[in-house]
C-alpha cells in the first residue's frame, strides 16, 4: 500500500511539474494543484455525462481557460491596486479638514451638519442619490413609454421577466407582450448602467446571457425549507454547467444555503459565497466587494421560467421587490467602492487603525475615535446591520412597528404641516430669498405632485416618484406571507391618509425650484453666486472649476432654465 502511494504521489508531483513548465512557470505551484484537481473534476464530470470530447481536448481547454483567468485577473489586481491607493489618499485629504478626526470619519460615511469642505458628500449619501437618480430616470421612462402601469400592477411580473431573460441574450420576444418587453428593455438598460460604473469602481463584471434581476433570498423561507428540501426544490431548476463549473454540487449548494440562510448574502461587503478560488482571482481578502460583486451570479437557472419557479418559492417578493432590491444593492455598492476602495471592509479597517495610532498622545481625541457610534454607522452603510440577529423577534419587532403606525398616525398629513417652514429654511439655505421659498411650500400644495412637465424635471432630479414605489413593492417582505400582507397595508393605509401625496409634492416641488434656481444662476460665476449657495456647495465639495463646468449644460424649457444631475 505504502508503494503504491508513494507511486500516486510521484506522479501527482509530475503532473503539476509539467503543467508549470508547460506554462513557462507563469503558475505557482499552488495554483499548479488547484489547476490539476480541477481539470480531474472536470474530466469525472465529463466522463459521467458521456462527453464525446477527448481528455486532451477537455484538459487543453480547461488549462487555456484558467490561465487567460489568471493573466486577466493579474491586471486587474494591478488596477485595483492603484484604485486602492487613490482612495486612501482621497480619504486622508478629507479628514485634513477636521480637526476632530472622528468627526470626519462619521461625516464621510455618513454625513455632518457642520460647515466643512465636502462635510454633506458621504458615503451614505452618494449610494442615495444613485440609486433616486436611477429609479427616477426607469419611472419616467416607464412613463413616457406608458407602461408605467404593467409594472406597477404586478400583473404581469411573469411576462416581463421572460422578457428580461431575452432581451439579455438580444432574442426576439418570448411572449409577444409589447408593454412587457417595453419594461424589460428600461430595467434591463439601468442594469448595464449600473454593471459599468461597478466596473469602473473596480469591479469585473462580465454581462450573462439570461440575466433577469439580482436574485433575491428570503432569509426565513429558506431557513424554514431546511438544506436537504431547498436543495431538493432548487437543483432541478439550475443550469448545473454554469453554476457549478468543476465544484461539487453538494458542497456549492451547502455553502450557498449557509449564506442564504443567515442572511449574509444581504451584506454589500464580506466574504464570497459559493467560491474559495480566491487564487485564481484579481481580488485580494475575504472581504473583497469588488471580488464578490464581480463573481458571476451564485445560482444560474435553465430559464425564466426556472427563475420564475425559485423566486415564488424562495424569493423575497415578487419581481418588482428583485428589481428595486437589486438596484438599491449596486448603487450602495458603487458609493461603497468610490468611497472605500475595491475592499471597504479592510479599507474602512486600515483608516481606524491607523487613525487610531495616530491619536495614542491625545487621549480625548482617541476616545472619541473608539466609540460603537462609528462601527454602527458602518454596519449601517454596508448591509451588516440588516441582518437579524434573531429573525423571528425582528419580524415582531416589524409587526409592532406597522400596527403602532397604522393606529397613530392616521392624521400624519395634517401634523406634516410644520414641513413648510423647514422646506422654506432649506430653500433659503441653498440661497433663494425666504418669500419664494415660502410661496413655492405653499404652492406645492396646491398643485400637488404637479403638471407631467414638472413631474419629468423631479425625477430627473431624483424625486417624486416615492409613493409610486410604495405602490410597486415592499423590499422587506415577502408578498404571501403575514409580514409582507402588513407592510402592504400599511403602504395603502398612507396612499389613503394622503401622506404619500403630501410627502411626493413637496419633494417635488422643492426638486423643481431647486433646480430652476441654479439653471437661472447659469450665467454667474462662483464668485457672484448667493453667500448661501456657496456654502452649500462648500459642503459638497464643489468649487469655481465644478461650477464653470456644471453650469455649461443647463437646458432650457420655454423661458425657464433648469440644472439637474441628468443633464451633468
Amino acid at each position: 500500500m505504502a508503494e503504491k502511494l508513494a507511486k500516486l504521489k510521484k506522479t501527482y508531483q509530475g503532473c503539476v511539474d509539467r503543467i508549470q513548465e508547460a506554462t513557462n512557470n507563469f503558475l505557482t505551484k499552488e495554483q499548479a494543484e488547484r489547476l490539476l484537481e480541477e481539470i480531474d473534476t472536470v474530466v469525472q464530470r465529463n466522463r459521467k455525462q458521456g462527453s464525446l470530447e477527448s481528455i486532451e481536448d477537455q484538459i487543453l481547454s480547461q488549462v487555456d481557460d484558467t490561465i487567460t483567468a489568471i493573466r486577466e485577473h493579474a491586471l486587474i489586481e494591478k488596477r485595483n491596486a492603484i484604485i486602492n491607493e487613490r482612495i486612501r489618499r482621497q480619504i486622508d485629504d478629507y479628514l485634513e479638514g477636521f480637526a476632530n478626526k472622528a468627526e470626519g470619519i462619521k461625516a464621510y460615511l455618513g454625513g455632518g451638519v457642520k460647515l466643512r469642505k465636502g462635510s454633506k458628500l458621504s458615503i451614505d449619501g452618494r449610494g442615495k442619490a444613485l440609486l433616486n437618480s436611477v429609479l427616477g430616470r426607469i419611472v419616467n421612462s416607464l412613463e413616457q413609454r406608458g407602461v408605467l402601469r404593467e409594472l406597477v400592477s404586478g400583473d404581469f411580473d411573469d411576462d416581463i421577466a421572460r422578457e428580461l431573460w431575452a432581451v439579455s441574450q438580444g432574442k426576439a420576444s418570448p411572449t409577444g407582450h409589447a408593454a412587457a418587453r417595453s419594461v424589460a428593455e428600461v430595467v434591463n438598460a439601468a442594469q448595464n448602467e449600473l454593471v459599468g460604473m461597478l466596473n469602473r469602481a473596480g469591479a469585473f463584471i462580465k454581462l450573462m446571457p439570461g440575466y433577469i434581476v439580482r436574485q433575491s433570498h428570503d432569509m426565513g423561507r429558506v431557513r424554514a425549507a431546511g438544506y436537504a428540501s431547498w436543495a431538493e426544490a432548487v437543483s432541478p431548476l439550475l443550469d448545473a454547467e454554469r453554476t457549478f463549473g468543476g465544484m461539487d454540487p453538494d458542497e456549492f449548494l451547502k455553502e450557498a444555503y449557509r449564506s442564504f440562510s443567515t442572511g449574509r448574502h444581504l451584506r454589500h461587503d464580506g466574504e464570497e459565497v459559493g467560491d474559495d478560488a480566491s487564487a485564481f482571482l484579481g481580488f485580494t481578502g475575504a472581504g473583497n466587494l469588488a471580488k464578490r460583486i464581480s463573481q458571476h451570479r451564485v445560482l444560474h437557472f435553465k430559464d425564466a421560467d426556472a427563475w420564475i419557479t425559485y423566486n415564488r418559492q424562495f424569493g423575497s417578493g415578487g419581481l418588482r421587490e428583485a428589481i428595486l432590491w437589486g438596484i438599491d444593492g449596486a448603487a450602495r455598492n458603487i458609493a461603497l467602492m468610490e468611497g472605500l476602495g475595491t475592499n471597504p471592509k479592510a479599507m474602512f479597517d486600515r483608516v481606524m487603525r491607523e487613525l487610531g495610532e495616530s491619536l495614542r498622545d491625545d487621549p480625548k481625541a482617541f476616545d472619541q475615535l473608539s466609540t460603537w457610534s462609528i462601527q454602527a454607522l458602518y454596519d449601517h452603510i454596508d448591509g451588516s446591520a440588516r441582518v437579524p440577529a434573531n429573525q423571528t423577534m425582528a419580524n415582531v419587532g416589524t409587526g409592532v412597528r406597522i400596527i403602532n403606525n397604522i393606529s397613530k398616525l392616521g392624521a400624519a398629513t395634517l401634523s406634516s404641516i410644520t414641513d413648510i417652514p423647514f422646506q422654506a429654511a432649506a430653500l433659503r439655505n441653498n440661497g433663494i430669498p425666504i418669500l419664494s421659498a415660502y410661496a413655492n411650500a405653499f404652492a406645492n400644495v396646491l398643485r400637488g405632485r404637479g403638471s407631467a412637465e414638472r413631474k419629468e424635471i423631479a425625477r430627473l432630479v431624483g424625486v417624486g416618484f416615492h409613493g409610486i414605489l410604495a405602490s410597486v413593492a415592499s423590499r422587506f417582505a415577502a408578498e404571501d406571507l403575514p409580514l409582507g400582507v402588513m407592510t402592504k397595508l400599511q403602504n395603502k393605509f398612507f396612499k389613503l391618509n394622503l401622506m404619500n401625496w403630501w410627502t411626493d409634492a413637496h419633494r417635488s416641488g422643492v426638486a423643481v425650484m431647486l433646480a430652476s434656481h441654479l439653471g437661472s444662476l447659469k450665467d454667474s460665476p462662483h464668485a457672484d453666486l448667493p453667500e448661501a449657495l456657496q456654502r452649500m456647495m462648500l459642503q459638497y465639495d464643489i468649487s469655481a472649476k465644478e461650477w464653470d463646468a456644471i453650469r455649461t449644460v443647463a437646458w432650457t424649457n420655454g423661458d425657464d432654465w433648469y440644472l439637474t444631475p441628468e443633464s451633468i
